[in-house]
């Protein structure tokens, strides 16, 4: 009988004394969410936004021939297609203008390259993988979207960062413009 009442305070003390944590989260979850800068909420939100986004509409964000051959069978930009492509993602409402801006003057930087270097064969250099996301395993990168983590965030005033683990890191720049985080690089587009 003593040993029964005794088992059952210790379990009414153990009870007692694990009233503030909620029972359903471990210790690390607990406490990460304390280091967590204000508004990363926000700042993640978006960028899996978008990535979902991406991932709906890939094959329409790159349906567009943005190389092409000249008469010389030498690599182009094609300009209007990058144009296209551009407005495409400039319609998803997820970039700043600064980041298609850049993205522009990468085609422009590529277009010159190929005038340099008169390529013709082989995947165009600059242009051979997706200018999104940095890969050419888009379809395993795609498939790892809903899954992806977000790990080191940080917010400084209206500038932000934070890294998506897909099947391999990717940073993303964001900025806040009109009260809502826009990006502002990931991989090939933003400068």
């Amino acid at each position: 009988m003593k040993k029964a009442i005794f088992i059952l305070l210790s379990l009414l003390m153990l009870g007692c004394t694990n009233n503030n944590a909620p029972s359903d989260k471990p210790i690390e979850d607990r406490t990460a969410k304390s280091e967590v800068p204000a508004g990363s909420e926000q700042v993640i939100s978006t960028v899996r936004d978008f990535l979902t986004w991406y991932k709906v509409n890939y094959k329409s964000v790159n349906g567009f021939n943005i190389v092409s051959k000249n008469d010389s069978l030498q690599y182009r930009v094609n300009t209007d297609e990058c144009g296209r492509m551009i407005e495409k993602l400039r319609s998803s409402g997820y970039f700043t203008k600064n980041a298609l801006d850049g993205l522009q003057a990468y085609f422009a930087k590529c277009g010159e390259n190929f005038l340099k270097t008169r390529q013709n064969d082989g995947p165009p250099d600059g242009l051979d993988g997706d200018l999104v996301l940095c890969t050419q395993e888009i379809e395993e990168c795609l498939s790892k979207i809903e899954t992806a983590e977000y790990k080191d965030v940080s917010i400084d005033g209206t500038s932000a960062k934070v890294t998506v683990q897909l099947i391999y890191d990717l940073p993303v720049k964001l900025k806040k413009e009109d009260n809502a985080w826009k990006i502002e690089k990931i991989c090939r587009i933003g400068s």
